[in-house]
């Protein structure tokens, strides 16, 4: 998914675009959600270490999709993309209970996500 998060932050990518990815990523959160419901036979809630997990993976991924993205990002991009993972990476914490989701909250706002041109 960060690679797909790294393509909504470039302002090069058309705004069009950025609707698919936010719609494809809203569906596979939900199929994930269901199919965690249906096999655990209850309301799926993410563990703490769940959370971290997928924010160190995050983080990781949008740092070293700066290098891997470098032709295709402009400046602006390259900040935006490296400030995003260094913010899912210091949100994870050191340990499973000293997660800081404020961090990460703080700076998203699904209404903010896709810009007009």
């Amino acid at each position: 998914m960060a690679h797909l998060h790294i393509h909504i932050l470039n302002s090069t990518t058309p705004v069009h675009t950025k609707e698919l990815i936010q719609l494809f990523a809203e569906g596979m959160l939900r199929g994930y959600t269901k199919t965690q419901e249906t096999d655990l036979k209850r309301t799926w809630k993410p563990s703490n270490e769940f959370k971290r997990r997928a924010l160190l993976s995050h983080g990781r991924e949008m740092v070293n999709g700066v290098a891997i993205f470098e032709a295709t990002l402009d400046d602006e991009a390259k900040k935006m993309v490296l400030a995003a993972g260094v913010r899912s990476l210091r949100a994870s914490g050191s340990l499973n209970d000293e997660l800081d989701l404020g961090i990460w909250r703080s700076r998203w706002n699904p209404d903010n996500l896709v810009q007009s041109e």
